[in-house]
């Protein structure tokens, strides 16, 4: 078998016995403070602390790395960079021919190079090329 296809089975089963065992740990919970509270309440407390950790999981993972307004700053800066290497009449040509393409080009030129530099200038010549 291909190492991808064993790495997505291997995920799978990982996510199954990993829904098992969290099954297994509310259950036991549950069990654990049956006595001391009643069935009805040990069910609502461990299922409101599931919400809980799921709510604040879901607040900090969700929240961007930086402000809005930075990365915008910084996708402009790196897309003029990126440009400023190519010849001035052959952007101006481009533009000239196909300013829709050229401003979807430059927009994720500047998103990819704040992420991945290297391949946004692959991806920016692979893509200029094509529209010369």
């Amino acid at each position: 078998m291909d190492t991808a296809k064993l790495r997505l089975v291997a995920g799978a089963v990982a996510a199954i016995f990993g829904i098992v065992g969290v099954s297994a740990l509310c259950l036991a919970a549950t069990l654990a403070l049956e006595p001391v509270v009643g069935q009805v309440e040990a069910l609502l407390v461990v299922g409101g602390s599931l919400f809980l950790i799921a709510a604040a999981c879901l607040f900090i993972l969700t929240r961007p790395d930086t402000a809005t307004e930075e990365e915008v700053e910084k996708i402009g800066s790196l897309t003029a960079d990126a440009l400023a290497d190519l010849p001035f009449d052959a952007v101006k040509s481009l533009i000239e021919k196909r300013p829709m393409a050229c401003l979807a080009i430059a927009a994720t030129t500047g998103y990819t190079m704040s992420k991945n530099p290297e391949a946004a200038t692959r991806n920016l010549r692979r893509a200029v090329t094509g529209l010369i």
